[in-house]
């Protein structure tokens, strides 16, 4: 009796792991930063209205330096000149509360080729490498 009381709770625990795990383990948080803009089609020489949101439990510290323009290349996503500052010495850290969020304003120069761009939020403080969510969606830019 003690005998098949064993295997039958081996059995059962077998089996609720196997389900648990059929699906595969999926995390359905969301990542820490969420970056957005305010349209997906831009013409070169406007400007975009980027939010960034600090979506997790804790506080986010960034710095007040300027978020960058990538347009994606055959390789990847490449940084593009804008004339904003690229590095920012002595740039002031900022907290940014849980479900809180800052907009920035980023200015298109007329110049930029068409194709897809993003915004990225590269300053972050006492965060790690791994942190998800610093860039936004892509988006089209147009001819003037």
């Amino acid at each position: 009796m003690a005998r098949r009381f064993i295997r039958n709770t081996f059995i059962t625990a077998a089996l609720v792991a196997l389900a648990a795990c059929s699906g595969g383990v999926v995390d359905s948080t969301p990542p820490r930063v969420q970056v957005t803009t305010d349209k997906s089609t831009y013409a070169a020489g406007s400007a975009v209205k980027a939010a960034l949101r600090n979506s997790g439990d804790g506080k986010l510290t960034y710095t007040d330096c300027w978020p960058a323009v990538q347009r994606q290349t055959a390789t990847g996503w490449s940084r593009v000149d804008t004339g904003a500052p690229v590095a920012c010495p002595g740039a002031n850290a900022h907290e940014l509360g849980s479900g809180s969020s800052i907009t920035a304003t980023v200015f298109l120069p007329g110049t930029l080729t068409p194709g897809t761009y993003r915004i990225y939020f590269s300053d972050f403080v006492g965060q790690t490498a791994a942190e998800e969510g610093r860039e936004s969606s892509p988006f089209q830019l147009t001819a003037p």
